[in-house]
Order: C-alpha cells, then sequence, then structure tokens
C-alpha cells in the first residue's frame, strides 16, 4: 500500500478520517477522539481547533499509532493539552516529548519501509497533533513477490 497524501495525513476532522488515513488507535472511548461541546475538548482542546486532541483516562498509556510506508523524511508538529507528557516514537526509540500546556512541538524524522510512528499519552496527558507531512523518498516494499 502506499502512504496517503499528507493532507490526507492531517485531516483530523473526524476519527473515521483519521483511520481511512491509516491512523490506528489503541483504545476506544469517548475520550478517543474529543470534538467541540464535551467538557474535556473545552478544558483540554479549544485552542487547538483542527488538530486531533484525545486521551486514555485512568493512568493508562494511550497510543495513535500510522504505519509508514516507503522511505523518507517527516515533520509532525505535536503537543500537550494537559499534564504528564506525550512522547513521539518512531517504532521504539523516542524522538521527542511535549510537557504539559505545550500545544505545539515539531520534530524532523527519516523513517524506512515498515516502520511506525507512534504518539504516546504517557502520565495522564492529553495527546494533540497539529500536523504530519511525509516525503517519501524510496518506495515501498512488494506485498507479494512479482509472478514469473
Amino acid at each position: 500500500p502506499t502512504q496517503a497524501p499528507s493532507q490526507v495525513l492531517d485531516d483530523f476532522s473526524s476519527r473515521a478520517a483519521m483511520e481511512s488515513a491509516g491512523w490506528k488507535f489503541a483504545w476506544d472511548s469517548i475520550s478517543t477522539f474529543l470534538q467541540p461541546g464535551q467538557s474535556a475538548y473545552e478544558s483540554y482542546c479549544s485552542s487547538v481547533p483542527d488538530s486531533y486532541c484525545g486521551y486514555l483516562s485512568g493512568g493508562a498509556e494511550g497510543v495513535v499509532s500510522l504505519p509508514l510506508s516507503g522511505s523518507g523524511t517527516g515533520t509532525i508538529d505535536f503537543g500537550n493539552g494537559c499534564c504528564g507528557k506525550v512522547a513521539v516514537y518512531l517504532n521504539n526509540e523516542l524522538l521527542d516529548t511535549a510537557e504539559p500546556k505545550e500545544f505545539s512541538r515539531t520534530k524532523h524524522f527519516s523513517f524506512s519501509d515498515g516502520d511506525t510512528l507512534r504518539v504516546v499519552d504517557e502520565e495522564t496527558a492529553v495527546i494533540v497533533i497539529n500536523s504530519l507531512s511525509l516525503r517519501v523518498t524510496g518506495t515501498p516494499a512488494p506485498t507479494q513477490a512479482p509472478s514469473q
């Protein structure tokens, strides 16, 4: 599968739009995708209205991930709408963290075919994803061997 275009990757208008672009949510609750009108949205997300905002309550880690196809470079603008910290990982390597109420932090990274970008709500944080852009320079691995 090829990577979705950047304008699709950072369409945070709905959970369905994110999932159709390849984003995966590791939990399912009312706080997975916060929207205007919810009290948690008004408390944590109203200053970033065009961004993804969500958390997993109860102290467990909420994870929003995106499998990457091909190889290249990327830039994520992410943040933290509350307390604790939000961490961004490429596979299991920590790329960067956002501290409490740090709504915008930018990180550039390189990726390879099959890598997974993960944004994690650690220590009762609220995940904010403002944008993601990818520049794919290498082609993805074939999903099956070519027929002879």
